[in-house]
């Protein structure tokens, strides 16, 4: 539609549609970055003022552009690897990447047919084999001790019930019905991997273009932006009642003599 006049309604919207595009080392095609909130855009021009004396007091008389800079913050909701790596500097992202990892939780003793005793990891993870059992009333938390185990039988591998045979040792005396604290391990596959600062560039770069819409998708604004420089903004918060967001900083950039365009309906 064409622009219209001041003092008009159609001139107000809401930004509901909000969509980035990033084209890395200003190569290849635009990548979407994913849900996202644009806190600020924040032209930041800097000025050579001259004052006058003439008239006895020290008067401003002009100032002259002599910086031209921006940045613009936003807060990514969708922490992806691809995402990870250019906040973190990541070197080259793989994937099929295998991870053991470290869990530990108190459990149950239960008894089985034969009087053995075992614990159920059911509701542990289908991957998780036990290293180790401790009673919970010879050892604290923040220091278990290794000699006050009880003994995992078949490796601490579940059998097709979920359960792991748990033997006493000369140490132990545990019992049906007994609390005691397992630690286990989860075998974790299909991971994707970038490593931490393990960019071999000194900056992450490329062209970026911002797309507003309003309430019934037509555009807004359009940010055509030539070149950004892709940085942290803050700290990567690691919520557990909130969601996961990735601050991320676009410093621009003038490239072949222009910091890029804005368009607008």
């Amino acid at each position: 539609m064409a622009m219209e006049p001041f003092n008009s309604p159609e001139n107000i919207n809401l930004p509901h549609g909000v969509s980035g595009w990033f084209q890395q080392d200003f190569t290849g095609s635009f990548v979407e970055i994913g849900d996202m909130i644009v806190d600020s855009f924040s032209p930041t021009p800097e000025f050579l003022e001259h004052f006058s004396y003439r008239d006895g007091l020290r008067a401003l008389r002009k100032r002259l552009l002599t910086q031209k800079s921006a940045t613009m913050g936003l807060t990514l909701n969708e922490p992806s690897i691809i995402n990870l790596q250019r906040i973190l500097f990541g070197g080259a992202i793989t994937r099929d990447n295998a991870f053991t990892l470290h869990e530990g939780r108190q459990a149950t003793l239960e008894t089985g047919t034969d009087d053995e005793l075992f614990i159920n990891v059911a509701t542990m993870d289908s991957k998780v084999t036990v290293a180790n059992v401790v009673i919970t009333d010879v050892f604290e938390l923040s220091d278990p001790t290794e000699e006050f185990g009880m003994s995992v039988q078949s490796g601490g591998v579940p059998d097709g019930n979920n359960r792991v045979e748990i033997q006493n040792t000369t140490e132990t005396t545990a019992v049906d019905g007994d609390t005691v604290y397992v630690k286990y391990t989860i075998a974790e596959s299909s991971l994707f991997k970038t490593e931490i600062y393990g960019s071999t560039d000194t900056t992450i770069e490329g062209a970026f273009e911002l797309n507003l819409r309003n309430q019934s998708g037509g555009i807004i604004q359009i940010y055509d932006l030539a070149s950004v420089q892709i940085s942290p903004n803050g700290d990567i918060a690691l919520p557990i009642d909130g969601i996961q967001t990735l601050p991320m900083l676009l410093t621009l950039q003038e490239r072949l003599g222009t910091f890029g365009d804005v368009y607008a309906k």
